[in-house]
């Protein structure tokens, strides 16, 4: 399980061989033009130095870069420099500047900054930088197979495992390759990736090589083996294959090393001797023990020795591909063409234990032994590593922490080739990582009065082939507003059995259930609740057994909806979509559609029910609503020619063709709000309502009368809402706590520190807190001055889920965002989303 480097690590490796050759060949030339050379590096105590080692480096202080930026040198001498390293320095090209004018490159592959280790069960758990994009623990209730084997993505934003039955799960940006081609079940022992990540191999126990993806197959063993390992070259263009005996294959371009050291190895097989050396009247003869331990034999002949049977179990090769390391199960270590050695378990280690895997640092200077135990042992500079029960396989991080990727979601109705969203697929794809295109509705016959799903929409499947080409997976919707297609244990398997046939029939990648029920239908809210999870219990494995993505949506106040008891579905879905977008609506007092402190509530809450946060998908909302403010109350009297709803795409059509109309950043709660004349009419456009300016109350209010409602002061809290916003932000002072005012009716004492602060903020002459008609008669020339509209506009533009994205989404790392729907969303909310966060491209699951 190596991760090799990019092309240029090669050529980097190649200028290196040339200089040395150089070196040998041109002695005065290189003497007189004192070339100097990188030859190693190494990180230092605590990680927090880079020691470069090399020759000609000079005697005084030269410049060294680190991916372009300029290191500060610590010490520098003719063999080695020391530098600081910066805690985000990741790999990159690595330059030394001699003071003679000369350089040195390679390439820094980076330091070992975290691990993921990968138990048998499938869970996976890191340190460090490592991000968890979850396991096979989060996709099935219980892994079908043992899992044997996790690779990384090159980038550390993801990364695929494998199961003994050969089935290879992609998770964060790691490319789905689809399954092996066998004839036949198969019991894997190894997973190779190519260093591109376009493709990798599935090794078998018995040395066959199955290539995935745009791997290409360079042959297996002609006999069957026992085989146990398996490694790629740097270019992807061979491997090597490790037999349980030690003997290693090689195909392609990969070349088989000579021992660096006189030990021969054998289980039950001749042992092979390396070539003996003479001296004058003296044969040095040497036999190895099973613990990697040379002992002097007295006498050349007769010197065989019955090896107790052990296994070879892990090859790792050098960055060069001049060498690699082989691990055998007792823990013996042994090093070939130019692999050094840095130590290896001892007797005491190893007792009660097997050797499970080898790990190399990411400058190879290093490397850890996994042991049966969960002991994971450190030599050279690899980092100690607690003990992990039940681990089967290691990797290292070599990047900095990164902010992970987020998978980016879209709703919306995708399937006809003329509507906004399909060109939304079209011109954002590569910002996109799957789509949810369509919704199924499940409807009941009225005579049989069973549950069908309707017919496929005439244009899915040119939709899956244009979303499959640019590589954006396709996860339709099936729901409806009763109980009754999981209100029986014959009815879920009925429905289960019906979304599995139209995924097959589509090549769909995933589902996504989305059940809102209006009513229990004579169930009680437990047995409504039991239903619905065992129809997820059912589902989930179901899809996962065909590689395909489950995804539920629940409401944002999951703890009051009992269908959705998060611990009781978490452990069958991949990902579950918490619709947070309904904070206030149309039916609300005015604010804001998802506020950020309601998001980090709702995020946080969901964390302690069940869910991992790379399962949480935060549902993000690209609108907002409108509320009309006048002396009749909220909405009374008032023209609204809409649901009462308005996209980010309206209000930027609206603030362009009015530039007059000051939209406000509330910091607190995470989005805008304006006031105009204007509203959306039923035909979706703009239209001017001539008598919609807003008016100032015209009766004498205090707390006095707080008790009983009055329309009028519903009126005053919606403006004082945004008057008083507005003059916090103008002025750059501190937003009022009491801000935002509920509108209820009611002078209660907030409304009454409202007006004080308004009679303050205006210089109103009046009894602080009361308001009369000197407070009347400035409240009324402000609305005129500023010609505010009685219509209130709470917007979830881009900068409200760019702030989503930033303060929840990615602190929370939660596994994405998904946006309901498109085309509400403009195009700079594309532009944001790319510009935030790296975006996980899923491949296709449609196998």
């Amino acid at each position: 399980m190596c991760r090799f480097l990019p092309p240029m690590v090669q050529r980097a490796l190649i200028a290196i061989s040339v200089a040395l050759r150089l070196v040998v060949a041109f002695p005065q030339l290189i003497q007189a033009q004192a070339l100097p050379i990188i030859t190693s590096y190494s990180a230092g105590a605590n990680q927090t130095t880079l020691i470069i080692h090399g020759v000609n480096l000079g005697s005084a202080p030269g410049a060294v870069q680190l991916d372009n930026a300029r290191m500060k040198v610590v010490s520098w001498n003719n063999s080695g420099v020391t530098v600081t390293l910066p805690p985000q320095a990741g790999p990159g090209p690595l330059t030394i500047a001699t003071t003679a004018g000369l350089q040195a490159n390679t390439t820094f592959a980076g330091i070992e900054r975290g691990y993921y280790a990968l138990s048998s069960n499938g869970a996976v758990t890191t340190s460090g930088s490592a991000t968890n994009y979850g396991g096979l623990r989060a996709q099935t209730q219980q892994a079908t197979a043992a899992a044997v084997a996790l690779v990384p993505t090159a980038n550390d934003r993801g990364y695929w495992i494998l199961t003994r039955t050969g089935k290879v799960y992609n998770f964060g940006d790691a490319t789905s390759f689809g399954p092996i081609k066998s004839a036949k079940p198969i019991t894997a022992v190894a997973l190779a990736v190519l260093p591109s990540g376009t493709g990798a191999y599935v090794l078998a126990q018995d040395g066959t090589v199955y290539p995935l993806g745009q791997a290409q197959n360079y042959g297996s063993p002609a006999s069957p083996i026992t085989a146990t390992s398996m490694a790629v070259t740097a270019n992807g263009q061979g491997y090597w294959i490790l037999g349980a005996h030690g003997f290693v294959y090689a195909y392609g371009n990969a070349k088989r090393a000579n021992k660096t050291f006189g030990v021969g190895a054998t289980s039950h097989t001749p042992l092979l001797l390396p070539e003996l050396r003479f001296r004058p009247g003296k044969v040095q003869s040497e036999t190895g023990s099973q613990s990697g331990v040379a002992h002097r034999v007295s006498k050349a002949t007769n010197a065989t020795v019955e090896p107790s049977t052990n296994t070879a179990v892990s090859l790792v090769p050098t960055n060069s591909g001049q060498g690699y390391w082989i691990l055998w199960q007792n823990g013996a270590i042994q090093t070939y063409g130019n692999a050094a050695s840095f130590g290896q378990p001892t007797r005491t280690q190893m007792k009660g234990a097997s050797a499970l895997g080898l790990t190399l640092t990411p400058d190879q200077s290093g490397y850890n032994v996994v042991l049966s135990t969960g002991q994971v042992l450190a030599f050279g500079d690899a980092q100690a590593v607690s003990m992990i029960p039940g681990i089967t396989a290691l990797a290292m991080a070599a990047g900095p922490s990164n902010a992970p990727s987020l998978l980016s979601l879209v709703y919306g109705n995708f399937l006809s080739p003329t509507s906004p969203s399909y060109q939304t697929l079209v011109s954002e794809s590569k910002t996109i990582s799957a789509i949810i295109p369509t919704w199924y509705y499940l409807s009941q016959d009225a005579k049989t009065l069973s549950w069908s799903i309707g017919n496929t929409p005439m244009d899915a499947r040119q939709v899956v082939e244009l979303a499959h080409q640019k590589k954006v997976q396709v996860w339709p919707m099936f729901g409806t507003a009763s109980v009754g297609p999981f209100q029986t244990p014959a009815r879920i398997t009925s429905t289960v059995n019906q979304i599995l046939s139209v995924v097959r029939a589509n090549h769909y990648d995933g589902v996504t259930i989305d059940f809102e029920p209006a009513s229990d239908d004579g169930l009680s809210r437990v047995q409504v609740s039991q239903q619905y999870t065992d129809f997820v219990a059912q589902l989930g494995p179901a899809l996962h057994a065909m590689g395909k993505i489950l995804m539920v949506d629940v409401y944002a106040n999951f703890t009051l909806r009992s269908p959705f008891r998060l611990t009781a579905i978490a452990p069958y879905v991949n990902y579950v979509n918490i619709m947070s977008y309904g904070e206030f609506d149309s039916f609300t007092d005015a604010g804001p559609t998802q506020g950020l402190t309601w998001d980090l509530m709702t995020y946080q809450s969901a964390l302690t029910h069940g869910l991992t946060p790379q399962q949480i998908v935060m549902g993000l909302g690209p609108y907002g609503d409108y509320w009309c403010f006048n002396n009749h109350g909220i909405n009374q009297d008032a023209v609204l020619g809409s649901d009462g709803y308005v996209t980010d795409t309206q209000v930027a059509e609206l603030l362009h063709d009015y530039p007059g109309i000051v939209p406000i950043w509330d910091p607190v709660l995470g989005s805008e709000v304006f006031m105009t004349n204007a509203y959306v009419n039923s035909r979706g456009q703009w239209a001017i309502n001539r008598y919609g300016q807003a008016v100032a109350p015209t009766q004498q209010l205090s707390v006095r009368n707080g008790q009983v409602f009055n329309p009028q002061v519903q009126n005053l809290q919606g403006l004082l809402n945004y008057i008083l916003l507005r003059y916090a932000v103008d002025h750059h002072e501190p937003i009022p706590a009491y801000l935002n005012l509920v509108q209820n009716g009611l002078y209660d004492t907030a409304t009454a520190q409202a007006v004080a602060q308004f009679q303050k903020d205006f210089a109103v002459v009046a009894a602080p807190g009361v308001y009369g008609y000197s407070t009347q008669v400035a409240l009324q020339q402000l609305i005129d001055r500023w010609r505010i509209g009685q219509y209130q506009y709470w917007v979830g533009n881009t900068r409200a889920l760019q702030n989503r994205v930033t303060n929840v989404a990615l602190a929370d790392r939660l596994a994405g965002v998904a946006i309901w729907r498109a085309p509400f969303e403009t195009k700079n909310y594309w532009a944001m989303l790319q510009a935030t966060a790296a975006i996980a491209r899923l491949g296709s699951n449609s196998f």
